[in-house]
């Protein structure tokens, strides 16, 4: 049973933020390490697709899945926080 409201499938994020000469120049390596070394292992548990190239038998597949159209920034983050934190006072 994959409910339309939500399911149990986990999804990692990983970002590595342009901070121009302050960003940490070994981010990228440290999240290029994460993608390789522990995404198989996770693909076997929650078998979602994420990445180019991966693939999942079809049938472990969450049948509503989301894809968004535009890429997580940090406006659209901080918009997303507050939509949480307005909802939360509201219901306090």
């Amino acid at each position: 049973m994959d409910p339309a409201e939500g399911n149990y499938t986990l999804k990692e994020g990983l970002a590595v933020v342009d901070h121009g000469e302050e960003t940490n120049p070994l981010a990228m390596e440290m999240v290029q390490c994460i993608i390789e070394k522990g995404r198989p292992d996770l693909m076997n548990t929650y078998p979602l697709p994420l990445y180019e190239g991966e693939t999942a038998d079809g049938n472990a597949m969450s049948a509503n899945s989301k894809t968004f159209p535009e890429p997580l920034t940090v406006d659209l983050l901080e918009k997303h926080q507050e939509i949480s934190e307005n909802a939360k006072a509201a219901i306090q």
